[in-house]
């Protein structure tokens, strides 16, 4: 009787989902990986600088790799950091910022995978460092 009390309390516990966004921490000037809705803190102890960013949108529409296309598109990803404005970033575009009175640059690498029309359902993910100015 006391397994299934065990049992049940376990079935509970899995089938409750939280709407929270998971938030890990990475060290400022590493590479960061993070899909939609996915948060991370970037600290650097040494200089006392901590702040969230988090993915809020991915929007790919890059020409498929196996496809021959007229146009070769873009990946746009719209993120957000605590005490900035919402914006948006294409590969290769940076972002300037100031946090704790030191300034601060989050530039977008990738979007991963590259589509593909075999790999159109797989989860995409920014690819992002932020580094000091």
């Amino acid at each position: 009787m006391r397994y299934l009390g065990y049992l049940m309390g376990a079935l509970l516990v899995l089938s409750c989902e939280s709407n929270e966004t998971k938030s890990f921490q990475s060290d400022l000037g590493e590479s960061v990986l993070k899909g939609q809705d996915e948060s991370v803190v970037i600290v650097d102890t040494s200089k006392g600088i901590s702040c969230e960013v988090k993915v809020l949108s991915i929007n790919d529409s890059r020409c498929f790799s196996d496809v021959v296309c007229v146009h070769a598109g873009w990946a746009t990803v719209n993120f957000e950091i605590q005490g900035v404005t919402p914006f948006a970033l294409n590969i290769g575009e940076s972002k300037v910022f100031s946090t704790k009175g030191q300034s601060l640059k989050l530039t977008l690498t990738d979007v991963v995978p590259y589509p593909s029309t075999v790999n159109q359902q797989e989860k995409k993910e920014a690819v992002f460092i932020v580094t000091t100015l």
